[in-house]
C-alpha cells in the first residue's frame, strides 16, 4: 500500500530520536527501495507524491535545518539549474481536476530530473545518482525542493484545496497515486 512507505518514513523520523543525522543515514535504503520498486512499475506512490512525502519527513526530522544550516535548504533557482546545463523546460500547466495531465507532468518532470541529477552532480563533483547516498547531500535536497515547488504550483492549479489535502486525495486513488 502507498501508506506503507509513509509509515516507513514516519518510523524513520521517530527512530531518529530528533537527530537529523540518524534520519539521513537510515533514509538511504528506503529511498533506494522506492526507486527499485518504481523502476519495476511496482511502487504504489509515484515520483512526485513519494518525494513530496519524503520532504515532509525530512523537515519533520529537522534535517532541513541540520543539513542546510541556519537558513535551511533552499531550492535551486532556474538560472542556477541552467548554469549546470539543466534548464527547466516544462511549461504546460495541469488543468483543474485533470489527473491525466498530472500524470503527464509527473512523467515529464521525472525525466528532466534524472538528467538534472547527473548534470548537477557533475558540476559539483559529487555523485547524485545513487539513491542510497544522494540523500546525504544538500544538493539533492535543493534539486528536490525545486521540483517540489513546481509540484505544489501544479497542485494549486489542480485543486483549490491545501496541498496536503490534495496529496491525500490523490494518494487515496490507487491508480493516480502510482502515477503522480
Amino acid at each position: 500500500m502507498a501508506t506503507d512507505f509513509k509509515k516507513a518514513l514516519d518510523k524513520l523520523v521517530t527512530a531518529s530520536g530528533g537527530d537529523w543525522r540518524v534520519f539521513i543515514r537510515q533514509l538511504g535504503p528506503l529511498h533506494a527501495q522506492w526507486h527499485v520498486e518504481h523502476n519495476a512499475h511496482q511502487a504504489l506512490l509515484g515520483f512526485l507524491l513519494f518525494h513530496w512525502e519524503l520532504i515532509q519527513r525530512f523537515r519533520a526530522a529537522g534535517a532541513d535545518q541540520g543539513l542546510g544550516g541556519l537558513t535551511g535548504i533552499k531550492p535551486y533557482t532556474e538560472p542556477q539549474l541552467a548554469n549546470f546545463g539543466a534548464p527547466y523546460p516544462l511549461l504546460d500547466p495541469v488543468s483543474a481536476g485533470d489527473v491525466g495531465e498530472f500524470e503527464t507532468f509527473s512523467l515529464d518532470i521525472e525525466a528532466w530530473h534524472n538528467d538534472a541529477h547527473m548534470l548537477v552532480g557533475t558540476a559539483i563533483g559529487h555523485n547524485l545518482m545513487n539513491p542510497r547516498t544522494n540523500v546525504r547531500r544538500p544538493e539533492f535536497w535543493r534539486l528536490h525542493y525545486f521540483i517540489n515547488d513546481r509540484f505544489e504550483e501544479q497542485l494549486a492549479r489542480y485543486s483549490t484545496d491545501a496541498a496536503s489535502d490534495t496529496v491525500a486525495k490523490l494518494e487515496a486513488k490507487p491508480s493516480a497515486a502510482a502515477q503522480v
